[in-house]
């Protein structure tokens, strides 16, 4: 076989083995057998160069054989996938991956793996496994990951690589494992070693504070709850939502008995309903413990004899550490571990009874996030993020408002004064990929697909061919473009065309949010949309025009500055961080900021919360988010599987990020300097 492309590179084989070597074999040519060439699947691959453009992923060499690439962007990322086919099932152990770049070609820990696992033939996730890691330092020159004996006939390797310019080579990929069948069996034969023990603890690595026996968790339970007769106060002089005391009256500040925001000396702040500075450190996802399940598929592939009937480790967990009132004492538990580490509000995601006990027992405002989606329709789309609302239908406006009042009503926020705002939806998907989804459907049953049909029309004054050649269509009328259209890779031009058009749904869509929300309840924040990383400046902008704080998700182990000064000079308003975290490698999880290990993260952690408190536009970070997740996903989502948390599945803490978190956050009003 013949590698083409920019780079040639020799081609490498893809080894399944059973066995120890056999020698009285030769391999061809290329190859190299490790075993009975019997039990073997040997597909060629070739080594592989990514490169990322401006414009586009560029890959140098091509896979050959039974294997194939693709690729896409996804967070600003290359996202290059690679699929091998086995040919029938094989059960993997081990999968090692080897660099064929430069040690100090990226930043360690820039490149994450996936590896998606199909059993049956067209029928994906039946033995699904997130496989995540990473070159911890920059001098490793291979990525080994241990597999749960997994089933498959075929998998995809998912490579991110970094939007900065990097190049990342490959060289060589490299399965172990065993056939167990044909393309003609297609039973299902479980793995032989289980992935997580009966704590839902990663079975392949060792720890200190492993836990091993639930009389050690019983043990823990009793040291924990003793020791919360108190929750304690924070650590500088606070009025009782949490504001900086003595504020009010050194800078002429007025309460309005509800949370509000204020420029003040030219920097902004919340100012809490007594009239004080407020900076807020938040803490996301204080659940109810019941949602932390490991999906069903892996429970039942990947767990010992003993996995439990729902899958939820974390329930279990908490039975042996509390007892029979285990919901009580966790949640008194979490409060106190939350002030301890200096947090001051509950952030994103928050059970509804973490906003009552922090109402009770302590200083502790909250945040509500109400998602769309039952009463209003929303755009299909085709990519990564979250579907925005049809702006234009007829009833939006009414549909919207009768959910939002609901909302509201039910849960009982108009008169609360705890109560920080509102968060609506989460990671929208706001740049040209928003119109690509909207041309593919049908204008018929669309209205934002009428409105984008007519404001083509008019910004291209009927010049038909005009548009075609800009925008890559081959329509024969205006008309004709009502219809699904397919926009695949649409250039520079048209991609700019798209965004102002983004710009004006979005124009729209907050617009009405935000009259809508003050029209039901004049008296709290609307703290925006927690935009993530598929936006367009028009619709930056058109957001800051509407919204009383601008709150954005943004994952780096640095405050990125730039980034966010050049929100606060689109928005023109006080931004929020809805979510940042930073993970910490092993353990069997995945990483999405890397941390590397507990001292780096921590400190990671404190540079950022100084940086970030020192920009005037800057009104608070929530930390995403206070437990790990599970090995091998979970709430139904299969990439849920992130160790950014502050404890973990047998409910222990990371000590190291707690106390460096108290400090800083102990030292936030001196940092921000009012």
């Amino acid at each position: 076989m013949n590698g083409r492309g920019i780079a040639a590179f020799a081609m490498f084989p893809l080894i399944i083995a059973s066995s120890s070597v056999t020698a009285a074999h030769v391999a061809p040519k290329g190859y190299e057998f490790i075993s009975d060439p019997a039990a073997l699947v040997q597909i060629p691959f070739a080594g592989f160069q990514s490169r990322e453009s401006s414009e586009a992923i560029l890959l140098d060499g091509i896979t050959t054989g039974n294997s194939s690439h693709s690729w896409s962007r996804v967070n600003k990322r290359a996202v290059i996938r690679i699929a091998f086919d086995f040919g029938g099932q094989v059960r993997l152990s081990r999968l090692e991956i080897h660099r064929g770049d430069t040690p100090r070609a990226f930043r360690a820990g820039s490149h994450g793996i996936r590896l998606l696992g199909k059993q049956e033939k067209g029928s994906y996730g039946a033995y699904s496994v997130l496989a995540t890691t990473i070159w911890k330092q920059e001098s490793e020159p291979t990525a080994v990951v241990d597999l749960p004996d997994v089933v498959v006939r075929s998998v995809e390797l998912e490579f991110y690589v970094p939007k900065k310019r990097r190049d990342l080579q490959i060289s060589e990929v490299v399965f172990q494992g065993e056939r167990i069948g044909d393309d003609n069996e297609t039973s299902s034969i479980p793995p032989q070693r289980p992935w997580v023990d009966c704590f839902g603890q990663y079975t392949r690595e060792a720890w200190d504070g492993k836990i091993s026996s639930k009389n050690q968790l019983a043990m823990q339970g009793k040291k924990d709850v003793g020791s919360i007769d108190q929750i304690p106060p924070l650590p500088y002089p606070h009025d009782q939502y949490g504001g900086l005391a003595g504020s009010k009256e050194e800078f002429g500040l007025t309460g309005s008995g509800f949370f509000r925001v204020s420029k003040v000396n030219g920097k902004w702040w919340f100012v809490t309903p007594e009239g004080n500075l407020f900076f807020a450190l938040g803490m996301d996802s204080v659940l109810n413990p019941g949602r932390s399940k490991m999906l069903a598929h892996h429970r039942e592939a990947y767990t010992s004899s003993c996995p439990p009937k729902t899958g939820n480790f974390y329930i279990e967990n908490l039975k042996a550490k509390f007892g029979q009132n285990y919901i009580e004492s966790w949640l008194r538990v979490s409060l106190h571990r939350i002030s301890k580490w200096n947090f001051n509000t509950l952030g994103k995601w928050s059970t509804r009874a973490a906003w009552d006990e922090g109402k009770a027992v302590k200083s502790m405002p909250y945040t509500v996030v109400l998602r769309l989606g039952k009463d209003v329709k929303m755009v299909p789309l085709t990519d990564r993020g979250h579907a925005i609302p049809d702006v234009f239908e007829d009833d939006f406006e009414k549909n919207l408002s009768g959910f939002l009042g609901n909302e509201i009503n039910v849960k009982g926020l108009k008169a609360d004064p705890w109560f920080l705002g509102y968060m609506i939806n989460n990671e929208e998907i706001l740049d040209w990929k928003l119109v690509r989804d909207i041309m593919a459907l049908e204008g018929s049953d669309w209205a934002i697909k009428r409105k984008l049909v007519k404001w083509l029309q008019q910004r291209y004054d009927g010049r038909l061919r005009q548009l075609n050649r800009s925008w890559g269509l081959d329509s024969s009328t205006f008309a004709a473009l009502q219809r699904p259209q397919s926009l695949r890779r649409p250039h520079a031009k048209a991609r700019r065309e798209m965004e102002t058009f983004v710009g004006v749904v979005a124009e729209r869509y907050f617009r009405i949010l935000s009259e809508t929300l003050k029209r039901i309840d004049p008296n709290h924040l609307y703290l925006g949309n927690n935009m993530g990383w598929l936006w367009s400046d028009a619709a930056v902008k058109a957001y800051g025009r509407h919204v009383d704080v601008a709150s954005f998700d943004h994952y780096t182990a640095r405050f990125d500055a730039a980034f966010f000064d050049h929100l606060a000079n689109l928005t023109d308003r006080p931004i929020l961080v809805g979510e940042h975290g930073i993970s910490v490698p092993g353990r069997g999880l995945r990483v999405n900021v890397n941390g590397r290990d507990q001292v780096t993260r921590a400190r990671l952690y404190e540079d950022y919360i100084k940086d970030l408190a020192q920009r005037p536009y800057m009104v608070g970070n929530f930390y995403f988010m206070i437990k790990n997740q599970e090995v091998g996903g979970n709430h139904g989502k299969f990439i849920k599987s992130v160790a950014n948390g502050f404890i973990d599945i047998t409910d222990q803490e990371d000590k190291v990020m707690g106390e460096v978190a108290a400090d800083v956050h102990a030292r936030i009003y001196e940092i921000r300097k009012p």
